[in-house]
């Protein structure tokens, strides 16, 4: 700027904004808009990497829960990355105190019994009464946790995510973007997975990470006692065909995956020395089971093609998730910008925009 003769009222006139702005740009208070951004280093003849320090910026860590074996591609990092880049904007909108850590499991470790106890006290805490666990009781957990909800629509045959997890280090906020194009009982274990890896973030190697959340989301959704009673019955039935008949009758009246259900009882087994009651022959029953259901998105939307409004109702009513409100107090005070909404969704211009306007008329 002193190269150039220039000052905060020359650029603010030379852009059209305020020269209030462009002093909260210069303190790092505030971040201009991607379009002003590019006018300004047209302006002062400097490259994004010399207007934009992202040095004292801790990297997003994210992970992909996929369908089955898929594996996750590079692109798909680098958007999920770009994603948490952009969530970081929204930090300060959300409601959470910056200097407070999210409350965490104590010593959290792979063993049977530890995470035995940790699903039963989450189940006290959802307040669960009888056996099913609904995904509303387990929505209100993630806020003592600094965890923010986003609901999407991935799709069901096009896309093969489940979910998305995304830590920002920096102020120990995670977002979990949780695909509603997702069977009822597949939702409830990822919901549960992603609690358990909020719970434990940053105190287990990636690998451990992984076991101790999906036998969290296990033992939670199929209790040890309701596992032992059936353990114990279908040591009764010799018959493989019957036993399977009974894991499914389970698996609908806790709408579980039978093969969750499955493994919870194998386990039993294991741990008694005994051999596997049922092993590899749920596949195929949980084949059939499958059909029975339908996806989240088709029971809690009004509209077989739901809107962006929509799609914001039901985050802030339902799912509770502060995400929206951010989003909206972020572009009412950095005006509107289809370029946040794109980012920190990982949206087209089209939904971004359908989004934005959805956002700008509530």
């Amino acid at each position: 700027m002193q190269e150039l003769g220039l000052n905060a009222a020359a650029i603010a006139a030379s852009l059209g904004v305020s020269k209030t702005i462009v002093s909260e740009w210069l303190k790092g208070k505030k971040f201009p808009r991607p379009a002003l951004l590019l006018r300004l280093g047209k302006l002062l003849t400097l490259s994004y990497s010399e207007l934009v320090s992202s040095s004292g910026i801790a990297e997003p860590i994210v992970a992909y829960r996929k369908h089955g074996n898929a594996k996750v591609k590079a692109e798909d990092e680098k958007r999920a990355k770009g994603m948490g880049k952009a969530a970081n904007l929204l930090v300060p909108y959300l409601p959470f105190g910056r200097l407070s850590a999210p409350a965490r499991l104590i010593s959290p470790r792979v063993e049977a019994a530890y995470v035995e106890e940790a699903a039963l006290e989450t189940r006290a805490a959802m307040g669960c009464v009888g056996k099913q666990v609904h995904f509303e009781d387990i929505i209100g957990l993630f806020g003592e946790l600094k965890t923010v909800l986003v609901p999407v629509l991935w799709g069901e045959k096009d896309s093969l995510d489940n979910a998305l997890h995304v830590y920002l280090p920096d102020s120990q906020t995670t977002l979990v973007y949780l695909n509603l194009d997702t069977k009822l009982f597949d939702f409830k274990f990822w919901m549960l997975h992603e609690l358990g890896h909020s719970k434990t973030s940053g105190l287990l190697n990636s690998t451990d990470a992984e076991k101790f959340s999906d036998a969290f989301a296990s033992a939670i959704l199929v209790p040890e006692n309701i596992a032992i009673e059936e353990f114990d019955r279908l040591s009764e039935i010799p018959d493989m065909g019957a036993r399977i008949l009974r894991v499914l009758a389970v698996a609908r009246e806790l709408i579980v995956s039978p093969v969750t259900i499955a493994k919870r009882i194998d386990y039993i087994a294991h741990s008694r020395g005994g051999e596997e009651l049922l092993g590899k022959a749920i596949f195929g029953a949980n084949t059939n089971f499958n059909k029975e259901y339908g996806l989240v998105s088709s029971g809690i939307f009004f509209s077989d093609t739901p809107n962006a409004i929509d799609l914001i109702r039901i985050s802030e009513e339902i799912f509770k998730s502060p995400f929206y409100s951010a989003l909206r107090s972020y572009v009412a005070e950095h005006g509107e910008s289809e370029g946040i909404v794109a980012a920190s969704l990982g949206v087209g211009p089209a939904d971004a925009k359908a989004i934005l306007d959805a956002l700008v008329r509530r």
